[in-house]
């Protein structure tokens, strides 16, 4: 076997040639290939395994393209050419435990914590409820997840499933979310006293951004005068994704003056958002798409009159914009009778496991 690696410039014909393959061989390979995967969209640093025959010369048996992680091409040799198939690998799910203290970021402290990506996501969007990652995060402030991880039969780590149970202490007691399945097959996060995480609206509706702007008057940055800045800013890289503040219908998403890309989302008790200079919308947002909270609505930009990629955020009640910050929203429901004794008795269970893996950490960490 022979694994062959894709450089500049490479194609899957000149990869096999290279390892003196016939032309013919080559070509019914390639043939049996194109009918499920385009070679021309091998790119830079993939790898393609070879299996030859050597006792009949370079003769190939097979060949495989892993094309993700979960998905591989396998070419092989039949008694009528070259055949190809499409193999999407078993995945295990282990379960991981990371914790640590903030001293940066808390982005930094959770890569440093090994937390895939999706995980990243996914805690910083179970805490936006409640959490202003701008003024509430401190140096000092710690974290505990217990989630998911994703292997596939190759025993390579794909990324993260789902978040577990979480603690995030910032000040006073820790913020503990826990996933939980009601009796009637729902699956949702509760925070330590069985009550639903969802509000009525995020807090922070883009991942790790902080709040470059606050309600209120200001100078404005382009046109240089005093004026009333009837949103939020939030700074975040260009292609950052945005989110649904809350259930609703999308009412525009279009191109809208100094505003650049625009999305509003009408939502229940009279309340509307806007999310505006954004970069693009997400795939099939347009005026009367429903969304729900988390949704994926769009992706941070600099279009219209702005200075810098961010997220220009506006809460609006009874047609008049308020400061987003300044509205208290409660929890959706609490767990009843029945679900709410099991839950309790599910997170002395989810406590006992994080325990145990956290002492494997350590001791995997003292002997490595």
């Amino acid at each position: 076997m022979m694994i062959l690696e894709v450089k500049n410039g490479d194609t899957l014909s000149g990869i096999l040639r290279s390892a003196d393959i016939s032309v013919d061989e080559t070509f019914s390979a390639i043939s049996a290939m194109q009918k499920i995967y385009d070679p021309a969209n091998l790119k830079i640093g993939q790898k393609v395994k070879v299996y030859l025959n050597l006792k009949n010369g370079t003769s190939l048996e097979s060949l495989q393209i892993s094309t993700s992680k979960l998905e591989k091409i396998i070419v092989e040799k039949s008694s009528s050419g070259y055949t190809a198939r499409n193999i999407i690998s078993k995945t295990t799910i282990k379960n991981a435990y990371a914790e640590g203290e903030i001293k940066r970021t808390l982005y930094n402290a959770l890569i440093k914590g090994g937390v895939p990506d999706n995980i990243r996501s996914d805690f910083v969007k179970n805490y936006s409820y409640d959490v202003d990652f701008q003024r509430d995060i401190r140096s000092g402030n710690q974290f505990k997840i217990l989630y998911e991880r994703v292997y596939n039969d190759d025993n390579e780590l794909v990324g993260g499933g789902r978040i577990i149970y979480s603690s995030l202490k910032t000040r006073g007691d820790p913020m503990q979310i826990y996933l939980f399945e009601k009796s009637d097959g729902q699956i949702e996060y509760f925070d330590e006293n069985g009550f639903s995480i969802k509000k009525s609206f995020l807090r922070t509706p883009v991942d790790g951004a902080r709040i470059t702007s606050s309600f209120g008057a200001r100078k404005h940055p382009i046109l240089g005068y005093t004026k009333m800045h009837k949103g939020l800013d939030f700074g975040a890289s260009r292609g950052t994704p945005i989110y649904a503040a809350g259930d609703g219908v999308i009412i525009e998403a279009r191109r809208k003056g100094a505003y650049g890309n625009y999305i509003k989302i009408h939502h229940n008790n009279n309340y509307s958002t806007a999310y505006a200079h954004l970069n693009g919308f997400a795939k099939k947002i347009r005026r009367g798409t429903k969304v729900k909270q988390g949704d994926i609505i769009g992706y941070v930009g600099t279009t219209g009159r702005s200075t810098g990629p961010h997220l220009h955020y506006e809460l609006i009640k009874n047609g008049v914009q308020i400061n987003p910050l300044s509205v208290k929203t409660t929890s959706r429901y609490q767990l009843k009778s029945l679900d709410l004794g099991i839950f309790l008795q599910y997170g002395k269970q989810v406590h006992k496991l994080a325990k145990s893996l956290s002492s494997a950490n350590k001791i995997a960490n003292a002997n490595p």
